[in-house]
């Protein structure tokens, strides 16, 4: 049972966050250079209302308002990424000493 959980945690989790990526990704790239953060720091921030009704297009409120969306998802599908690594319970395959034949 706990290994059932642990498959489709790992599914779940693994989808939406490659889904969150692609779409962050996107996102990412439909801002102007000198709006953009970095990629990666942009999963770790998040945008308060201020911050989004506080910019000056309306593109970028959008963009900012998605962001924290798709970061709400990002975490969510990496919550079941550990709940499926806290249930896996596949045996690790032990290494075998590689045995040689001595040559006569």
């Amino acid at each position: 049972m706990k290994q059932e959980i642990a498959n489709w945690s790992f599914l779940i989790g693994g989808t939406i966050a490659v889904v969150s990526i692609v779409l962050k990704l996107i996102l990412w790239l439909m801002l102007r250079s000198s709006e953009r953060t970095s990629f990666l720091g942009s999963f770790i921030f998040w945008f308060s209302k201020i911050d989004i009704h506080d910019v000056e297009s309306k593109r970028t409120k959008n963009v900012l308002y998605w962001s924290n969306v798709i970061n709400f998802f990002f975490w969510f599908g990496i919550f079941f990424l550990i709940i499926g690594f806290i249930n896996d319970t596949d045996p690790v395959e032990e290494i075998q000493p590689i045995k040689r034949k001595l040559q006569n």
